[in-house]
């Protein structure tokens, strides 16, 4: 009867035994899996930091390239209009040179006909000097 006493205790120490290496292993499966997730979740981290730092500078260097574009752009725009009021400015001047051309034309023929004019008078003049002589 002792023996079998023993034996009995001797099987529930063991099945205690059993259940407690049972729950450790449980209890560090679970940690191991845990620090997998922790892992897991801090490369991730990582990653998106990464990726973040990544999308980050390739914004700046596309807000850069948008500034650099606008820049060029509005330089172009700036020329073709300085290019454009060179062009009018140009237009004008021609037009006033050609209407100054057409008036000193004028004026030019004007004092032709006054030359002339007055050069007949003279000469209507001498000629009615002259016919009293006669």
């Amino acid at each position: 009867a002792v023996v079998s006493t023993q034996s009995g205790h001797y099987g529930r120490e063991q099945d205690a035994f059993i259940k407690k290496l049972d729950e450790k292993q449980a209890k560090d499966v679970n940690n191991l899996s845990l620090q997998h997730k922790s892992e897991a979740i801090r490369v991730e981290k990582i990653h998106k930091s990464e990726k973040f730092a990544h999308d980050r500078k390739e914004m700046k260097e596309n807000h850069e390239q948008y500034k650099k574009i606008k820049k060029e752009a509005h330089e172009a725009q700036f020329a073709a209009f300085e290019n454009y009021q060179k062009n009018e400015l140009a237009e004008q001047l021609k037009m006033i040179e050609g209407k100054k051309q057409d008036q000193l034309a004028k004026l030019t023929a004007e004092i032709k006909d006054k030359d002339e004019l007055a050069k007949k008078e003279k000469s209507t003049d001498c000629d009615s000097a002259l016919i009293p002589l006669l």
